[in-house]
């Protein structure tokens, strides 16, 4: 697909791309991350156990509709070097109709090696039904040479090739802020992606031109998960890179760290990074994912006196 940073100007919006949200859909998305547990998503008495009034749909699936209109605008400028980043900020509900918007801010020169590129970055959102936003912030793609976009790179895959595979463990701990460590690390751990977990992920997204399986899977729960107890969290924001699509039937290794954890409003927040890397070492994405560490905090603000 040939794109051109002349087919961009500040202002323009992508052509906007809805979902009618309902609770086979929020089961649908959870099948691709392949856990053994039901939790806050898709099962009504564990959200109500987290202090939530009903299930919800994962921040992810804002993610994961955020890439349809992107790789469809941009191409291998999304799929090599394409950005997001959201923040949760209302919950969407089993009826609600999800609508993403994206509106070009601005266009910036940017270096891959010594080739000069442009990035077209949008202001971008996820609104309801009510036009009451429940994700916001920015979606970016390149614009150039196709050979120049596939020479993007994180700069992570030539250490984290080198860090073996952690022992399995069982864990047996609940994972709650005042335990987790700044500096703390998970993994790597390995997994093999499939084509019929593409295609499991491409239903899920409604969309056939999906291929970062790697949203669906939901890296930072399994990180996690290596260590702690599921549950006691929930998802505030998601950034990430685009550096190659994962190729179906390569293993990847998925590492991660704590860069930091702080108080906001007296709600307890953790950060984490995470990269992965196929078999052969290429780079396929980069991202910080931040939790809420505790899920009554948002059941006291969208439901109040509602919760019994």
């Amino acid at each position: 697909m040939a794109v051109d940073v002349k087919d961009f100007a500040v202002g323009m919006e992508l052509p906007p791309v809805s979902k009618y949200m309902t609770q086979d859909k929020f089961n649908a998305y959870e099948a691709c991350g392949k856990r053994s547990y039901r939790g806050i998503h898709e099962d009504e008495e564990v959200a109500k156990k987290e202090g939530l009034g009903q299930t919800i749909a994962s921040g992810m699936m804002s993610v994961m509709y955020l890439h349809e209109p992107m790789i469809k605008a941009f191409g291998v400028g999304w799929e090599h070097g394409g950005k997001l980043r959201l923040s949760f900020v209302r919950p969407t509900l089993h009826g609600d109709t999800l609508t993403v918007r994206t509106v070009v801010k601005e266009i910036v020169k940017e270096k891959i090696g010594d080739n000069e590129v442009d990035r077209v970055v949008f202001d971008a959102w996820l609104e309801n039904q009510r036009e009451e936003k429940v994700s916001v912030g920015w979606a970016s793609g390149l614009v150039g040479p196709t050979d120049v976009l596939r020479q993007f790179s994180g700069g992570f895959g030539s250490w984290l090739k080198d860090i073996p595979a952690a022992a399995k463990v069982k864990p047996d701990t609940q994972i709650i802020w005042e335990r987790i460590v700044v500096g703390e690390d998970f993994g790597p751990y390995e997994y093999t992606p499939m084509q019929e977990d593409l295609d499991e992920y491409r239903a899920a997204a409604e969309d056939q031109t999906a291929l970062f399986t790697t949203v669906g899977r939901k890296h930072h729960s399994e990180l996690y998960n290596l260590r702690y107890v599921h549950g006691g969290g929930i998802n505030a924001g998601h950034e990430s890179t685009n550096i190659n699509p994962p190729t179906m039937g390569k293993k990847l290794k998925v590492y991660g760290k704590i860069p930091d954890k702080y108080i906001r409003r007296d709600k307890p927040y953790v950060m984490l990074d995470e990269y992965t890397i196929d078999e052969d070492g290429r780079e396929i994405e980069s991202a910080i994912h931040r939790s809420l560490r505790d899920p009554k905090e948002c059941g006291k603000k969208w439901w109040g006196d509602k919760l019994s």
